[in-house]
């Protein structure tokens, strides 16, 4: 692989008091081909809140072998999005470092994930791009409805989830400045805002 660009989306559902359902969504593009992966980790529920970055701990564990410099990740977390600038030296700022390093090493420890050095590592030395959550990112809402995907199958839901066409039909929520829900369509899809 010479050079990788990750779409990686994550998802949580509270399952009772005490537990949740994590999972991920990853769409991978190298060597002019797309690999899709999604996968759900039943967790402690003080783990519900890290999907995103156990999300981005799976992108990173699929190209581990890479230089982080040759890999690309698009994600709609700001705390991941943002993370190299706090962890590099030069934009040391306690309070936020600190905050990044304890959220990697929980969510390391709420999939077993051993090597927490390895996920900061690409934290600061990757290109990480921030976008807007379910917006117009075809590979992002296609990570997310993979992270939809393996929820479902997590748990054990006998209706056979939809069509990744028929999930963008449906449109999202939005809300108006002054807090109006209003429902809108990507512009690849049938029904276009």
């Amino acid at each position: 692989m010479e050079n990788v660009v990750i779409y990686c989306d994550g998802g949580s559902q509270k399952l009772d008091s005490n537990s949740a359902v994590v999972s991920c969504g990853l769409v991978a593009i190298h060597d002019d081909q797309t690999i899709e992966f999604h996968k759900h980790h039943h967790v402690d529920r003080r783990f519900q809140g890290l999907h995103e970055l156990i999300a981005f701990i799976h992108a990173v564990n699929y190209v581990k072998d890479l230089n982080p410099n040759r890999v690309s990740f698009y994600v709609d977390d700001e705390d991941i999005g943002y993370a190299a600038f706090f962890l590099h030296q030069e934009n040391f700022q306690k309070q936020h470092h600190d905050r990044i390093i304890s959220r990697v090493l929980l969510a390391c420890q709420a999939i077993g994930y051993s090597d927490s050095g390895l996920i900061i590592n690409f934290l600061k030395y990757s290109r990480i791009v921030k976008v807007r959550g379910h917006r117009t990112t075809v590979y992002n809402l296609r990570a997310d409805y993979l992270a939809c995907h393996s929820r479902q199958e997590f748990l054990n839901n006998s209706q056979i989830l939809e069509s990744f066409e028929s999930w963008l039909e449906k449109g999202f929520d939005g809300y108006t400045k002054t807090g109006e829900l209003f429902k809108w369509y990507p512009p690849f899809s049938e029904r276009q805002s």
